[in-house]
């Protein structure tokens, strides 16, 4: 489809989802569009987009989950200019999560990864722990 099919779909979601100040190499965006060019990975990534808005967002709407905790450590970094994970989307969860934060990262948008990496990385590190030295 359109993931294998139109690199520069790809690109433009990229480009869109990103904070205004991002500025994504040539060489990076081709790297992204490239690796949907495999019909595994387009339709993995079709396949977890269509299950979450069909079957989790339907769900998470009418509070299917209210009833249950969240005891694993979670961290949430969601970027300020993110336009599908919203800090309001994000609030209200304290009464259903043991561990878990949410920080909101300025000048960022939705590929929190790729636009912070070094933050990614420090929050990781500070969640999981220093990395043990092998042997």
């Amino acid at each position: 489809g359109v993931l294998r099919h139109v690199p520069g779909f790809v690109r433009l979601v990229l480009q869109r989802g990103s904070h205004p100040d991002m500025r994504w190499t040539a060489e990076e965006l081709d790297c992204f569009a490239q690796s949907f060019r495999s019909h595994d990975h387009a339709l993995a990534s079709s396949r977890v987009y269509r299950s979450f808005l069909t079957r989790e967002l339907p769900r998470l709407k009418k509070g299917h989950y209210r009833s249950q905790r969240l005891t694993v450590p979670t961290r949430i970094l969601a970027g300020e200019a993110d336009p599908v994970i919203r800090a309001d989307i994000l609030a209200g969860y304290e009464p259903y999560a043991d561990d878990m934060s949410v920080e909101i990262l300025s000048g960022c948008g939705h590929f929190v990864a790729e636009e912070k990496p070094d933050i990614v990385v420090e929050r990781a590190r500070q969640l999981f722990g220093p990395v043990a030295a092998s042997s």
